[in-house]
């Protein structure tokens, strides 16, 4: 794939500005579509480095009953098991419940959303001191964010303490390679 210097890279055209917008509608589109190509790259690039990490090596070091490895090149790699941890839209309540019940509503984000109009600025700002009252449309979502659910779900494992039936998590060997 040929490089591209794409830094402020002028029209060649000079006096001309019909030329020179002819020449950067040009420019754009070429950009656009080497910019498509690369994303493309990426995507598969990233695809493959993920499966190397998370099954290939995962599975050639556990045939080979090994944790760590070092390479004739220096690369050191080590298997530690990684939890994925998920909520089903199903059991959403009964997750958010279980966690206010034993503690845990701390994790759990909750956004309140009110739409206006553009002419209701003033009411938007009045809003905050009673939005239930002056406006029952108001829906409120809760969620936690899938960082802190791995790490909650983390931290109970490795404190031997309980996992919700409603939180569905799995540990999976994940090679890191430095």
């Amino acid at each position: 794939m040929p490089q591209h210097d794409y830094s402020d890279h002028q029209p060649t055209a000079s006096g001309d500005s019909l030329a020179q917008l002819a020449e950067l509608a040009d420019l754009y589109a070429t950009a656009k579509e080497h910019e498509e190509i690369l994303l493309a790259e990426y995507k598969k690039a990233k695809a493959r480095a993920c499966k190397i990490v998370e099954e290939d090596i995962p599975e050639i070091m556990t045939e080979c009953g090994l944790t760590e490895f070092k390479t004739a090149s220096g690369r050191k790699i080590t298997i530690k098991d990684e939890v994925h941890a998920n909520i089903s839209q199903a059991n959403v309540d009964a997750a958010h419940e279980w966690l206010e019940e034993h503690g845990h509503g701390g994790i759990v984000k909750r956004d309140v959303v009110v739409s206006f109009n553009k002419d209701q600025e003033e009411e938007a700002k009045e809003a905050a001191a009673g939005l239930r009252a002056n406006f029952p449309a108001v829906k409120v979502k809760s969620n936690i964010h899938s960082s802190t659910l791995k790490a909650w779900v983390s931290s109970r494992l490795r404190e031997g303490e309980e996992i919700p039936p409603s939180i569905t998590y799995e540990k999976r060997p994940v090679a890191k390679v430095k």
